[in-house]
């Protein structure tokens, strides 16, 4: 806000120094003597009449249009220091304008490439928390896929030692049935009977199910070790991905600098040069000013110098 107030500031100070720069490069013609409209042949009047009336009624114009001259002189004398003062404070304030739009194209130029490294950011930031979660999903399918062979093998295994379970005692238990069937026996000998096939079916029982626990709490272990493994390789992945991030960050950010360093090195050599051609041209316009001034000032000098001789002279020869 300041800036631009400043800004502002300087285009009306360079709006009224350049007004009254036109004034002085543009109106040069403005500037007139009164000896151009001075009829000096009245001062070169031969008379044989020597009267002292006819004299003062001479020297009173003439007086009056010497003292004009003088007061004209000195008046554009004075002005030329105000034009040069003027001209001086238009070079300055041009020069505050100039330096004030390097500034803001600076400033604009570093806001830009501001923008473009909060947008790189956010579009590698997207990109690299889509690949964590891509490549992590990979683990995490691999994982399962190794629990899953895991299981199909325990799954093969428990289905064989049930099956090796099964098959053990099975004639001692076709017997035991077989005499239950077909024999007749005394109760104490058919509970007998009954007892040893129900502790054969008990501890065939005992067997699968220990088997069974042995096989939930081997994959119980080996679904923690693979979990272990899942998060390690997904956190090293993440490292990974984090650090390529922050190096592509830090690349794009040196990219963005040097961008800025150049684009700042172009511009300053640019204002230097917006500064100088102006000067050139200011320089110049002042120059063909003054020379069309002293021009005019040294015509008047001469007709004040020819004018004053002229009196002197026909005063002489009346006398």
């Amino acid at each position: 806000m300041l800036r631009e107030i400043i800004s502002g500031l300087l285009i009306v100070l360079i709006l009224i120094t350049g007004f009254f720069a036109y004034i002085i490069l543009f109106d040069v013609k403005e500037i007139k003597s009164p000896s151009m409209t001075l009829n000096k042949e009245q001062y070169n009047i031969e008379t044989d009449i020597n009267s002292n009336n006819i004299k003062q009624n001479l020297l009173s114009p003439f007086i009056e249009s010497v003292q004009a001259q003088e007061d004209w002189l000195e008046f554009h004398q004075k002005a030329d220091q105000e034009y040069k003062n003027i001209l001086s404070k238009v070079g300055v304030n041009q020069d505050l304008l100039f330096i004030e739009e390097y500034k803001d194209d600076l400033e604009h130029k570093r806001e830009q490439l501001d923008r473009d490294f909060q947008e790189y950011k956010e579009y590698i930031n997207n990109i690299t928390k889509k690949e964590i979660e891509y490549y992590s999903s990979l683990v995490e399918y691999e994982m399962e896929q190794s629990l899953e062979n895991l299981r199909k093998k325990y799954d093969e295994e428990f289905a064989e030692f049930e099956k090796q379970v099964q098959a053990a005692n099975r004639n001692e238990l076709l017997n035991y049935r077989l005499k239950l069937e077909t024999l007749d026996l005394k109760e104490a000998e058919a509970e007998n009977y009954r007892n040893k096939i129900e502790e054969i079916e008990s501890e065939k029982s005992i067997k699968i199910n220990n088997k069974l626990n042995e096989i939930y709490y081997t994959l119980r272990i080996k679904r923690e070790e693979l979990e272990k493994e899942k998060e390690e390789k997904i956190s090293k992945l993440e490292k990974e991905f984090i650090r390529g991030k922050e190096n592509q960050i830090e690349q794009k950010k040196l990219e963005l600098e040097n961008v800025l360093t150049l684009f700042q090195k172009n511009r300053y050599a640019a204002l230097k040069k917006q500064m100088s051609e102006f000067k050139a041209v200011l320089n110049q316009e002042s120059s063909d000013l003054f020379q069309k001034r002293n021009a005019i000032q040294e015509i008047v000098q001469n007709d004040l110098e020819s004018l004053k001789k002229d009196y002197i002279d026909s005063t002489e020869e009346r006398n």
